[in-house]
């Protein structure tokens, strides 16, 4: 499996990955949302936006194929998780767990300053989340396109709760 930051180029293999775990993790709705993102992510490069964030997005491929994407906004001690997806033909074989920890990773390695990651989340996820030491924090009912409840969770390095809900990024 190899990582590489996100390219515009990329944009059709991430609407296949999408498109393919629309109903169960995302609302076909979100799209719009996640093209947005990539799009300030392509404008924005390293520079933080109008509000102190910076982003950075990885796709991940095999055999020169994009199978999974997932990236992250940070500023001072909190970071977020964004957009973690792997197609749905790869499903149950590890590559969810391997795109979180590079993910993890990148951000302890690179950004020693943060104290607190979150991910906005579905139910389907917060399990999968749980095993790495994340906490609820927070749920709201069909949050996601009117669709799909919110569940927000936090991993805490120095045991201090920098939550706050996504309406407030």
């Amino acid at each position: 499996m190899i990582p590489r930051r996100y390219q515009p180029g990329d944009i059709d293999s991430i609407e296949r990955i999408f498109r393919s775990n629309v109903g169960h993790w995302f609302a076909a709705n979100e799209w719009d949302d996640l093209q947005r993102e990539l799009e300030n992510f392509r404008i924005q490069g390293d520079e933080p936006n109008k509000h102190g964030w910076r982003m950075l997005f990885f796709v991940f491929e095999k055999n020169q194929e994009v199978i999974a994407l997932g990236g992250y906004t940070f500023r001072g001690e909190l970071c977020e998780l964004s957009w973690g997806m792997v197609l749905a033909d790869y499903h149950k074989t590890g590559l969810g767990k391997f795109v979180l920890q590079h993910r993890l990773a990148h951000i302890q390695e690179n950004h020693p300053e943060i104290q607190s990651i979150v991910i906005q989340t579905s139910p389907a996820a917060e399990g999968f989340f749980a095993k790495f030491g994340f906490e609820v924090r927070l749920r709201q009912e069909m949050y996601w396109g009117g669709q799909i409840d919110l569940v927000g969770m936090e991993l805490s390095f120095d045991g201090t709760s920098r939550y706050q809900h996504p309406d407030l990024w």
